[in-house]
């Protein structure tokens, strides 16, 4: 790949890249492609892999931000990539993403994050599981009905509410331990969506301040994908409606749900937990460094993570103290225990997606004394499972 040079584009030639766009996505047309582009490329990064002046593949990042056991923490999302067709199997995607990775470490992110297309490559990339998708599907009298609870409900259709939806949600979506929220092209897509006729947005109003919120399209099988309550009577509320929809519908699906949803009705029949998301700790330094003052399990260990990468077959150490439940990067070279692991599952092991003795278990770890799995198990596992929302 010694021939590919790594170059940013801007609204100048995005145009470039908006040929392979449309050969990638065939319902895009290129006038629309390029619309959006030219919109997009203020708000996030664009970039092309070029051999000379031909253009072989493009990858574009976006700065989001994630909850990490309460604390919001800002990273880098990669939100798309693509190989023109004619140049694919000869390692632009791989050339592209490391040269990304190299670029966002520059800017002083610590996590990428992505929706994979591909978990196997991603995961000899050093991509770990991230969040969890929670969702359930059910019928309308299932959800449970509460006398008088629908009164403080308002239906969202005008712009009265828009600033105070807009921080609910955000902060909804950065409320939960592995959750991301949305960037600000997709709020602008979302109040796009409000504005639809057939687009039912209903709020919960407690004091004048919004404590639930519920939308769906309106069709005969509903598809709810906003549902927030931040109290237990706006939970209330809100499963009730659902309720007075039977005869209207014939089931509702919840694509993100919080779990204390699955509480408010009968019978959820069709749970669904989906990967939708990958991580990878590009810095782990300054990613533990920002930890510095979460808690994690009160527990004193120092530990040596050999850290190895399948893709280029690189291994890195790194030296991790847990003191006081605090977790710290050692500048000594003492170790209680030595573990040897991927970096996809460290990743993934630092978003509590399962517990270090899970990975023991699969042969996905290994550790020098067995009497520290259950010490290491508990600094990392965290009562709140990661997921979406």
């Amino acid at each position: 790949m010694s021939k590919l040079t790594f170059k940013a584009l801007n609204k100048d030639n995005v145009s470039d890249c908006i040929r392979g766009w449309v050969s990638a996505f065939p319902s895009w047309k290129a006038e629309d492609a390029l619309k959006q582009a030219k919109k997009n490329i203020q708000t996030m990064y664009y970039f092309g892999a070029y051999e000379g002046n031909t253009l072989k593949g493009v990858i574009v990042g976006a700065e989001t931000r994630f909850c990490y056991r309460g604390k919001v923490v800002k990273d880098m999302e990669l939100e798309h990539i693509h190989v023109e067709p004619l140049y694919r199997k000869q390692g632009v995607s791989r050339f592209m993403i490391e040269e990304f990775e190299k670029f966002v470490y520059g800017l002083g992110y610590s996590v990428i994050n992505l929706g994979p297309f591909n978990t196997e490559f991603y995961r000899n990339m050093g991509y770990g599981f991230g969040p969890k998708t929670l969702s359930f599907s059910s019928k309308p009298e299932n959800f449970m009905y509460y006398d008088d609870s629908c009164n403080k409900l308002k239906l969202y259709k005008s712009k009265e509410y828009k600033d105070e939806l807009k921080s609910f949600l955000l902060y909804q979506r950065t409320d939960y331990h592995g959750s991301w929220s949305y960037n600000s092209i997709s709020f602008n897509e979302l109040f796009d969506e409000l504005s639809h006729e057939n687009y039912v947005v209903i709020m919960h109003i407690e004091d004048s301040k919004i404590c639930g919120v519920l939308s769906y399209k309106a069709d005969k099988e509903i598809i709810v994908d906003n549902f927030f309550f931040d109290t237990p009577s706006a939970l209330k509320a809100l499963s009730s409606y659902l309720h007075t929809l039977k005869g209207n519908t014939k089931s509702i699906t919840i694509k993100y749900a919080q779990p204390a949803i699955l509480c408010s009705c009968n019978n959820p029949y069709d749970i669904t937990l989906s990967e939708i998301s990958m991580i990878k700790i590009i810095n782990i330094r300054k990613f533990i460094d920002e930890l510095s003052d979460i808690d994690f399990a009160n527990y004193n260990l120092n530990m040596k993570f050999i850290l190895h990468n399948t893709l280029n077959q690189e291994c890195n150490s790194v030296y991790i103290s847990c003191c006081k439940g605090k977790l710290r990067i050692s500048e000594s070279n003492k170790f209680d225990v030595e573990i040897k692991m991927l970096l996809s599952d460290f990743s993934s092991l630092l978003f509590s997606q399962q517990s270090f003795k899970t990975y023991i278990q699969a042969g996905l770890a290994k550790i020098s004394d067995k009497k520290y799995i259950d010490i290491v198990s508990y600094i990392f596992n965290y009562t709140d499972t990661p997921y979406v929302v």
